[in-house]
């Protein structure tokens, strides 16, 4: 049986599902407006992914879980022709995101990469369509279920 206290707690299904619209919304936007800071958007977007599931690998204990979705994540952006539905590259990189966070909050070993990580992740979430209150509310209440409060 595992131990509890070693098992990372995810985001309720629904603040998953919000981080995932969220970003979805958020990528939308960037891709529609082909901007210079749509590359800067995708940096970040894939190092936070990178990160946590680098975390992820550390830990050994979700790569089972995750594979499909990183792989999801990537078959995506090694495509020429983008135009998939983005609802499941979105839920993918969520489901990465919030297991790595939680890895992330146990693992000393990651600690080194944890400051990169919460910068990546606080730049995709806090970006796009962020232009109402409730917008901004949902992002920042997915970053704080899964950042350290410290770095608020």
């Amino acid at each position: 049986m595992v131990n509890d206290s070693l098992t990372p707690k995810a985001l309720p299904h629904n603040a998953t599902a919000q981080l995932a619209a969220l970003l979805e919304r958020n990528f939308q936007y960037h891709r529609k407006q082909q901007t210079l800071f749509h590359p800067n958007y995708l940096f970040y977007l894939k190092t936070g992914v990178g990160l946590a599931f680098t975390a992820i690998l550390v830990d050994g204990l979700y790569v089972p879980t995750h594979r499909p979705d990183l792989n999801r994540f990537l078959d995506y952006f090694s495509r020429r022709d983008q135009q998939t539905c983005l609802a499941p590259i979105a839920l993918a990189a969520a489901r990465i995101l919030d297991t790595g966070a939680q890895i992330f909050r146990r693992q000393d070993p990651c600690s080194d990469y944890y400051p990169a990580f919460a910068k990546a992740l606080k730049r995709v979430v806090q970006s796009g369509l962020l232009d109402s209150a409730q917008k901004e509310k949902i992002a920042q209440q997915c970053l704080q279920k899964m950042l350290r409060s410290s770095l608020f």
